[in-house]
C-alpha cells in the first residue's frame, strides 16, 4: 500500500510542479499546468476513503488517538482484539487470507480471534512468496460503503485527529523518506518550554486581570465559580486540561522518546530528538536551543546522539 501510494504521490507531484523556465538551464521541466484550484483538487484525490493515503493516515491517526482519547469516552476505547480488528477494517484487509503461507512464531500475543496467530515479523515458508502475500492483500482495496459506518470509536479517531492536528512526517513526506532516506537539512527554532496546564492562563479568557494584575486567591475561586457557569468555557477548559495530560504522557513515554527518559520533557528537546528520526543518512540539523542539553545530569543518551552527529553550539554560546 506504501508503494501504490508512493506512486499515485509521484504522479500527483509532477502534475501540480511548478513552471521552471531556468535560463541556460537545458532540459528544465516547463509545466504549464492548471489554476491553482484544478491542483487542489488533483491533490485532493488521496483523501478519498478507498485512497492508500486516507486508509494508511487513518491508521497512524488511530495510533495517535489512543494516546489522547477523551476521558470522558474511555467507554468507547478499543481493547487489543478490537484494535486489530478496526486496523483490518481501515486497510480492507483479509485477515484470513493474509495469514496463509505464515509461519506463527511460538508465544506470539493473539490479536485476531481465529485458530492462527498473525506473526508480527511475518515469517515465511522458503522458497515461497509468501511473505509478500500480506502487503499483497493490504494492497487491494475498492470503492465501499463508508468506512465510518456502525464503529463510532472511527468516528471519535477522526474528530480527535481533527482536533490535535497529527502529523506523520514519514507519511506527507514519503517520497522524500523513500529516495533519500529522509532530509538534507533540517534548521529550525524549537520553543523552549515545558508543557503544563495553567489554570490562570485558561480563566484570563474571560477574567484578563487574572493574568494580569495580583490577584488573591479567595477572588480567583469566585472567578473560577462564574468561569465554569458558562458551558462554553467549561468545556474549553476540560479539553485544555486533558490536552496538556495526554501531551504530557505522550512526550515522556519511553516508546516514544527513549533519548529523554529520566529528563525533565522541554518541547526543544522532544523536537531535536524527532529531527534525528527524519534525517537522511548525510543530513545536517541546525536548532537554536538553550543548553538543557548539556547540562542535565541524565541527559546523557540525548548529548551522545548529538556528539555522533555534529557538534552543538547553544543559543548562550553564540550571543
Amino acid at each position: 500500500m506504501l508503494a501504490e501510494f508512493y506512486r499515485f504521490q509521484r504522479t500527483i507531484n509532477t502534475q501540480t510542479a511548478n513552471k521552471q523556465e531556468i535560463f541556460g538551464v537545458t532540459g528544465a521541466r516547463v509545466l504549464d499546468l492548471k489554476t491553482y484550484d484544478e491542483k487542489e483538487q488533483l491533490a485532493d484525490q488521496r483523501n478519498r476513503h478507498n485512497a492508500p493515503y486516507f486508509k494508511l493516515k487513518m491508521v497512524m491517526d488511530y495510533w495517535c488517538s489512543l494516546w489522547f482519547w477523551d476521558v470522558r469516552d474511555a467507554k468507547e476505547l478499543p481493547n487489543r482484539q478490537q484494535y486489530w480488528q478496526d486496523v483490518a477494517g481501515i486497510l480492507e484487509l483479509d485477515v484470513t487470507k493474509s495469514l496463509e503461507g505464515v509461519v506463527i512464531v511460538k508465544g506470539q500475543q493473539k490479536i485476531f480471534d481465529t485458530a492462527n496467530q498473525l506473526s508480527m515479523v511475518m515469517e515465511a515458508e522458503p522458497p515461497t512468496d509468501s511473505n509478500e502475500l500480506f502487503t499483497d492483500t493490504v494492497g487491494e482495496y475498492t470503492n465501499r460503503k463508508d468506512l465510518f459506518d456502525k464503529n463510532q470509536r472511527l468516528v471519535l479517531v477522526s474528530n480527535l485527529a481533527k482536533q490535535y492536528f497529527y502529523f506523520h512526517p514519514q507519511l506527507e513526506f514519503l517520497d522524500v523518506f523513500w529516495e533519500r532516506g529522509g532530509f538534507d537539512l533540517i534548521a529550525g527554532n524549537p520553543p523552549w518550554i515545558k508543557l503544563e496546564f495553567k489554570e490562570k492562563d485558561i480563566i484570563s479568557e474571560k477574567f484578563p486581570e487574572v493574568a494580569i494584575q495580583n490577584v488573591s486567591a479567595p477572588l480567583v475561586r469566585t472567578m473560577q465559580a462564574q468561569f465554569f457557569a458558562d458551558e462554553r468555557l467549561k468545556e474549553m477548559y476540560v479539553e485544555e486540561a486533558i490536552g496538556t495530560e495526554c501531551t504530557a504522557v505522550f512526550l515522556n513515554a519511553i516508546q516514544n522518546y527513549p533519548l529523554l527518559v529520566g529528563q525533565q520533557t522541554n518541547l526543544f528537546k522532544c523536537v531535536l530528538a524527532n529531527g534525528f528520526s527524519l534525517l537522511g543518512k548525510n543530513g545536517f540539523m541546525g536548532l537554536l536551543h538553550p543548553e538543557g542539553v548539556y547540562d542535565d545530569p541524565n541527559g546523557q543518551p540525548l548529548r551522545r546522539k548529538c556528539t555522533s552527529f555534529a557538534v552543538s553550539f547553544p543559543i548562550s554560546k553564540c550571543v
